[in-house]
């Protein structure tokens, strides 16, 4: 056994989250590798920090790679047993599967659960849809051809959604994005480099989480709330000027990490967003979620 066992690719701080939790749950951090893509804001910084701490997650290998086509160069290279991503839908991703296969053919592809789209059913549609199933690319997330299981937080409704998928490629994350973060809240706050705000001014808390792009008209409506307002921007923004109200928190940090720290500090949390896989992940009292 050894790092090239298992090779995880992943692109957005959520899924660094869910790869380290499945490493977790499968108790494979000596022989996992984790490839991060250079996609989302600090992630260079993120991949420094996970080298220097010491932690549970301190025997895996990480990996830095600018794209997408450069973090699979380095899989073929590594040629793992087995290989987890984030998704398998389209004609892309299946010729690039192909491809791994054709250099490995033991290698065993796993999908994980990226949010609300892995359950989506509408990706594809009519005779479209019928054909890419017929010559085996997925359609729907985990049901490649090529796809040897797929993991995710709700088994019972992905198996409701897709009711033709065999169950037994079905993997439950034992632990979700809520619970992991919350027993590795220090480490994962010092890994994102994740500073508390000051003390609270109000009991409310109104956060506004911007899609890949900020709603400037949406910000002038939500500076009129009462509370604490904080403006968290998507990890794949890149480039942007500071909104002009309330505080910024930091791109590169998870919302998850945020959110339950703030719902720890505040009487009532509020969070606006464009449609966040995140209020899959939080369920808490004093949590509401408010669709912009």
């Amino acid at each position: 056994m050894n790092s090239r066992d298992n090779l995880f690719v992943v692109t957005k701080p959520l899924q660094l989250i869910v790869a380290l939790s499945i490493i977790e749950q499968l108790e494979i951090a000596s022989t996992s590798t984790v490839i991060i893509v250079n996609y989302f804001h600090d992630s260079h910084s993120v991949f420094e920090r996970l080298q220097q701490i010491k932690w549970y997650f301190s025997d895996v290998t990480f990996l830095l790679e600018p794209d997408n086509p450069s973090a699979y160069r380095r899989v073929a290279q590594i040629r793992p047993n087995k290989l987890y991503v984030d998704g398998d839908v389209g004609v892309r991703r299946h010729i690039k599967f192909l491809q791994l296969k054709l250099y490995n053919l033991a290698l065993r592809i796993n999908v994980y659960e990226e949010g609300m789209g892995t359950y989506r059913t509408d990706i594809y549609s009519g005779l479209k849809k019928a054909i890419l199933s017929a010559i085996g690319v997925a359609t729907f997330f985990g049901g490649g051809l090529l796809t040897n299981k797929i993991y995710v937080s709700d088994p019972e409704r992905y198996c409701s959604k897709f009711p033709d998928f065999p169950k037994n490629k079905v993997m439950k994350l034992e632990a979700e994005p809520r619970n992991f973060v919350s027993r590795h809240f220090l480490a994962l706050k010092n890994v994102f480099n994740y500073h508390r705000t000051g003390q609270p001014q109000h009991d409310i808390c109104n956060v506004y989480i911007t899609s890949w792009e900020i709603d400037y008209d949406f910000i002038i409506r939500f500076n009129k709330l009462d509370g604490d307002k904080f403006v968290k921007p998507h990890p794949h923004i890149l480039d942007f000027e500071r909104p002009i109200i309330g505080n910024t928190i930091e791109r590169s940090v998870p919302a998850e990490l945020v959110f339950i720290d703030l719902a720890n500090r505040y009487q009532r949390l509020n969070i606006f967003h464009h449609g966040s896989s995140v209020e899959m992940y939080l369920d808490a009292p004093n949590i509401e979620f408010f669709l912009v």
